[in-house]
């Protein structure tokens, strides 16, 4: 007979953007229903949304102190509530994790890596040459790719400037809101079609929003959803703490 979990609880750093929590709670659902066989069965979940606001006005005047001591405040907050693991839902907010994962060494609330999980998620499907896309930051600096590359991915390619400075905008003028336009869809195909040319085996949607701009049409190359490797990695997690 199944062991009744004691429910730990999971935390998510979100509002980053809201759209993109929502799409977090959704799938961590999902997923946790679907681990215990039961659609009535409802994720552990301690959500502390932020508000986006501050965050794109730290990162439009380079404050990433104050964005740090925010998103550390965070963490500290779902850790002294009980939560076994913290989930950032934003990728280009695990800029400062090696910051944070440092700060809880020695804490029982580790951080569960995004990249991490995105990384094991392109090597079970053979993919080890990946694109990766996301906000600027994301592709620009190195916090994401190494992390990809010390997991085991060989090469990790990016657009040139001008598509990321697009992509970028698309994001943080239209996806962060859910807007989607068809020509954004469109564009956005023909992004994967030159990355694929270049070689690359798959692309890693290293934003939370960009599930919206991959839409119905199926991609030239597999399109690894970051949400989707997080969140499962998570519920796998929280199956090991309740015992399943």
């Amino acid at each position: 007979m199944r062991q009744k979990p004691q429910n730990p609880m999971l935390g998510v750093i979100g509002g980053v953007s809201y759209i993109s929590t929502l799409e977090y709670y959704r799938q961590l659902n999902e997923s946790w229903s679907q681990a215990w066989r039961d659609p009535q069965a409802s994720a552990p979940l301690l959500i502390h949304s932020l508000d986006f606001r501050s965050v794109v006005r730290s990162q439009k005047t380079g404050d990433w102190l104050s964005l740090q001591k925010e998103i550390f405040d965070s963490v500290a907050m779902l850790s002294r509530a009980g939560c076994v693991a913290v989930l950032i839902a934003s990728n280009t907010l695990h800029k400062f994790a090696r910051s944070i994962e440092s700060h809880q060494r020695q804490a029982h609330c580790p951080l569960l890596h995004i990249a991490d999980a995105v990384a094991d998620r392109c090597l079970e499907a053979s993919r080890s040459r990946v694109a990766l896309l996301g906000t600027t930051i994301t592709m620009r600096e190195p916090f994401y790719r190494d992390r990809l590359l010390q997991r085991g991915v060989t090469d990790v390619l990016t657009p040139d400037v001008s598509d990321q400075q697009r992509l970028h905008e698309i994001i943080f003028s239209k996806l962060i809101a859910g807007q989607v336009e068809s020509q954004d869809q469109m564009w956005f195909h023909e992004l994967i079609d030159k990355l694929k040319a270049q070689g690359a085996e798959a692309v890693i949607a290293g934003c939370t929003e960009l599930f919206l701009l991959v839409g119905e049409r199926v991609p030239a190359l597999p399109v690894i959803d970051s949400v989707k490797a997080h969140t499962d990695r998570a519920v796998d997690f929280l199956v090991e703490k309740s015992n399943i």
